[in-house]
């Protein structure tokens, strides 16, 4: 039936269903380059903060380093070399189990809290800027996996429904508010509820997905360096 003569209701229920497609398509960009900046995405608090987080004060357990002049870069914890952009140090990249994180208490609301040290190769310039384009954590009872297919990892506790297929959000920040290697650039804090039935002793893994640049459009940029996803460690507060 030509659409010229299809009800009203049903001209309406019809673009209703093309408004919801578009809408699914729509980035959504969290801005976290200015002090103190905070956003909250899927129940999870994600905000940028420097403080310190060198060895001993921030146990990093993934470093994604893929070297060149890539500029997207993915990984997650494990010690098995060459998985996605892992970093090779088995210092840096290893297994955790849920009983090994810290629990971060916030308005009375129970968090386990992670920490992002970006350690990027220009500061002053655009390779300062990145965009945390996915940020995933699973359990499991396998430790130090070495699959490609994120998903197959274990239970999915959380989503932030990041930018990785062209859709989602992306949070962008800046290297250049901290001071370096060795401060930490942005918290996470994911509540504990998230991962009710979770023994202490199953393996977290924590996938990242991010972005040289800040902005998926201007790609051909130098790759700096991230190192670690850490704990967040109660003295940093």
């Amino acid at each position: 039936m030509p659409l010229k003569n299809l009800p009203a209701a049903a001209l309406l229920a019809l673009a209703g269903v093309v408004l919801s497609s578009e809408a699914e398509a729509v980035l959504v960009t969290y801005d976290l380059t200015s002090p103190g900046a905070t956003a909250t995405i899927n129940g999870a608090t994600f905000t940028q903060n420097s403080v310190l987080s060198g060895t001993g004060v921030f146990p990093a357990f993934v470093q994604i380093h893929p070297g060149g002049i890539a500029t997207t870069e993915r990984a997650y914890n494990t010690t098995v070399n060459n998985t996605l952009d892992n970093g090779a140090s088995s210092t840096f990249n290893h297994e955790i189990q849920l009983q090994d994180i810290p629990v971060v208490t916030v308005g009375g609301v129970d968090y386990y809290g992670f920490m992002l040290d970006i350690n990027e190769a220009t500061q002053g310039g655009s390779d300062q800027f990145l965009s945390l384009d996915r940020v995933q954590l699973y359990t499991s009872t396998t430790p130090n996996q070495s699959t490609t297919t994120v998903s197959s990892l274990g239970l999915l506790r959380y989503d932030n429904g990041g930018l990785e297929n062209a859709t989602g959000n992306e949070i962008l920040l800046d290297y250049a508010l901290g001071n370096g290697s060795g401060t930490s650039d942005l918290e996470l804090l994911v509540p504990v509820t998230f991962f009710t039935g979770a023994l202490g002793t199953n393996y977290v893994y924590l996938y990242s997905a991010l972005c040289i640049g800040g902005d998926r459009s201007t790609q051909l940029r130098r790759l700096g360096r991230l190192r670690g996803m850490g704990f967040y460690h109660p003295r940093c507060a």
